[in-house]
């Protein structure tokens, strides 16, 4: 019984700073990325939060302004997305969590719609499925993470971010550990410290999981 308190207990500190280190990582790991090869307008991230805040809230402006002129044009829509993913990430930042699920909320949309018009769109599903997740729509998220593997069970950061997913939305560390090591596997030569921080997990998960159930005493 005291062993698997300790156990217990150990485990909930660890799913406390997986919550901090995993909305880190899934940022860096999908949208962010996505975002800067794809937004030609730079953030002037050292300007401050709220600098930030009303930049992105302008863009989003635009962005819907210009969609109502052209509500199927898919690079407009996945701005869109990025810029609320964004928002939401930037009032995490500040420590505002109700805005931040709000901003994560918002991206939901209109990466849906992007998808609609372009279902391959691999990144497009696990940016869509990481705001999902951030926003507390769990169902939607692993319906995303699902189908972005379905269409190319190659592509590291959906494993990972779902891997993220699986031990901090659904507390399934074990399942989590596999889509962890199916990143380890693909190995990405330029995504070598997304294998790296793979591993890292990985060991945390495999270090807070029992060997075994104790067994009954006779």
């Amino acid at each position: 019984m005291n062993t698997l308190a300790s156990w217990r207990r150990k485990r909930k500190k660890l799913v406390y700073s997986v919550v901090i280190v995993s909305a880190l990582m899934l940022v860096l790991t999908s949208a962010l990325g996505y975002f800067a090869n794809r937004t030609p307008a730079r953030v002037n991230v050292a300007a401050g939060p709220e600098w930030l805040i009303a930049d992105l809230r302008s863009r989003i402006e635009r962005f819907e302004a210009s969609l109502k002129e052209s509500p199927d044009n898919f690079n407009l829509l996945v701005m869109l997305g990025n810029s609320y993913y964004q928002l939401g990430q930037a009032y995490a930042d500040s420590g505002n969590q109700e805005a931040s699920a709000a901003g994560f909320a918002g991206a939901v949309e209109p990466y849906g719609r992007a998808l609609a018009i372009n279902p391959q769109d691999v990144n497009v599903r696990v940016d869509r499925a990481v705001a999902a997740f951030r926003s507390g729509s769990l169902d939607i998220a692993e319906q995303e993470f699902r189908e972005a593997i379905n269409i190319d069970p190659t592509h590291p950061k959906a494993f990972f971010n779902y891997g993220v997913f699986l031990h901090v939305g659904r507390n399934q560390p074990s399942q989590a550990a596999e889509q962890w090591q199916r990143v380890i596997e693909l190995n990405p030569p330029d995504d070598q410290q997304l294998v790296s921080t793979a591993r890292q997990w990985l060991a945390q998960v495999e270090g807070a999981m029992p060997a075994a159930p104790p067994r009954p005493r006779q």
